[in-house]
């Protein structure tokens, strides 16, 4: 598959080997940050040198950065702050904290537990959350299977519930866009809500725009993740599902911009494959893998610059798409995991990767 992506949009600038083994990985201002497993959290600039490094003895679980700070949280229930150049300015221990990290420029949340920068506890909720979200004004989250009812929450920033949406499965992703909006997904479900907690659109909607019918499912059937992006002034959701089917969607138009389902076809199978292979039919991308078992659970959906990035695997592949649906690289890397302006940042196993997009000139 990679021999038919003749020109690839991205330039290899570097590769790192952590042998203290990856843990977090993500972009702090221009600055790519790593926590290990044995402890270290190490900055290094985008030439790859290290710029400065702390040992926290325990594995780090969560990384999250503004434009000034970093907050990093450990396996054994601590978060520390640090300013961008290395400084740590405190550390706070918490039971209830969980190991989810997230910080704006105001706040930091870690698990339902918001602090201000100071690190002084604003106000905490007791909520079995799946996954958490903190935007300048809000703070959502999605309930798990320990919860009795599945449910998207909004708070404001003072801890006042401002709304709660029932959901049909155990949560799986949010996210709050522009303040305007909350998209959230469960198992098998996708929900667009505007701040006020109204409805939008669900995947009973989106459904019959899709194109797309393999073995009977339509797209966007399974283990849903969604992700935001103001691109151009177009405000763009992605999706991607657990049954190898990715979406990209226009939110003021609540129409579907395009749809792909990706079949991961074993080597041992291709031979029977490829007179349906040979129709082209733009809507399905197909690859070839060594394993006769492989399919591509894809998670989750990043939109960086103008690609749309999705990743997944079994075995691992990281997919590259254009904003008109066309397949532009494609990479046997484990995992991405950021982006600042340019530069797209991945992982596979204890190994950085920094690429570039290219610009046409």
């Amino acid at each position: 598959m990679e021999n038919e992506l003749k020109e690839s949009p991205l330039e290899l600038l570097w590769t790192k080997e952590i042998k203290e083994g990856i843990s977090k990985v993500a972009f702090a201002e221009g600055n790519i940050v790593v926590g290990t497993k044995d402890g270290w959290i190490k900055c290094f600039d985008l030439d790859g040198e290290l710029r400065w490094e702390h040992q926290i003895g325990i594995e780090v679980i969560s990384i999250a950065a503004s434009s000034n700070n970093l907050i990093v949280s450990s396996k054994d229930n601590n978060i520390y702050l640090f300013n961008i150049t290395g400084d740590l300015k405190w550390k706070r221990s918490h039971e209830t904290y969980g190991d989810t990290c997230r910080i704006s420029n105001k706040y930091i949340l870690v698990g339902c537990s918001l602090f201000d920068m100071n690190g002084n506890l604003k106000w905490e909720e007791y909520i079995s959350f799946a996954e958490s979200y903190l935007s300048d004004n809000y703070v959502a989250f999605v309930s798990s299977a320990e919860n009795e009812l599945w449910c998207v929450y909004l708070f404001d920033l003072n801890g006042k519930l401002k709304w709660i949406a029932d959901i049909e499965e155990e949560g799986s992703d949010v996210r709050i866009f522009d303040e305007k909006y909350v998209a959230a997904s469960d198992d098998y479900n996708f929900y667009l809500f505007d701040i006020e907690g109204r409805l939008l659109l669900n995947s009973d909607l989106l459904l019959k725009q899709s194109r797309i019918v393999y073995n009977n499912v339509k797209v966007l059937s399974e283990g849903i993740g969604v992700n935001f992006s103001n691109l151009h002034d177009n405000h763009l959701l992605a999706l991607g599902s657990n049954c190898d089917e990715i979406a990209l969607l226009d939110i003021k138009e609540k129409k579907l911009k395009w749809e792909r389902k990706i079949l991961k076809i074993p080597e041992e199978d291709l031979n029977g494959w490829k007179s349906i292979r040979d129709l082209n039919i733009p809507e399905y991308i197909w690859d070839v893998s060594p394993d006769p078992s492989a399919f591509i659970p894809i998670l989750v959906p990043y939109i960086c610059n103008d690609f749309v990035i999705f990743k997944g695997g079994d075995p691992y592949a990281t997919y590259l798409f254009d904003m008109n649906g066309k397949l532009k690289w494609k990479q046997d890397i484990e995992a991405f995991v950021d982006h600042f302006k340019d530069n797209l940042l991945f992982v596979d196993s204890n190994i950085i990767y920094l690429y570039r997009i290219k610009h046409k000139n």
